[in-house]
């Protein structure tokens, strides 16, 4: 597999200005920053306008992956998927829906270019997150996290 840089390390060369803003705040330097850094500021960007935006207009509708959708069927089938316009193809056939939502919150999200589905399906493995990820999100996104 050949190794792309993501979008925020790209962001790099030409940073939002939200990003720009964000490392004066912090006082760090964007070229001196490490890919996981960067990425976490960058991350931090987009989420702190969701919220901002969020807080401003009471649209929208901020969801925690570890509360509403990791396993979560009865907050995707009662809250999330309605809020985006399902909730009548719900009704419809609310056993069907449970079962898809189920079927499709089992599925790991990393495999999609995987051919046999038997390859696709969550084994309940953990996902290591290395301690320089784990300190980057902490740094930079750490007070947004139990905003959502």
């Amino acid at each position: 597999m050949r190794n792309r840089d993501t979008v925020c390390v790209k962001s790099r060369r030409n940073p939002s200005a939200a990003l720009i803003a964000k490392a004066r705040e912090r006082g760090v330097d964007l070229e001196a920053s490490s890919p996981h850094d960067l990425c976490a500021m960058h991350l931090a960007t987009l989420l702190e306008a969701a919220v901002r935006e969020h807080e401003a207009t009471g649209t929208g509708m901020l969801i925690s992956y570890d509360r509403d959708i990791l396993s979560n069927v009865d907050a995707m089938v009662n809250v999330i998927l309605p809020y985006l316009g399902l909730g009548e193809d719900i009704k419809a056939n609310p056993q069907v829906a449970r079962e898809r939502v189920a079927a499709i919150l089992s599925m790991r999200s990393d495999t999609s270019m995987l051919r046999e589905p038997e390859d696709q399906g969550w084994t309940g493995e953990t996902i290591e997150i290395t301690d320089q990820v784990r300190v980057a999100s902490q740094a930079h996104m750490g007070e947004l996290m139990g905003r959502t």
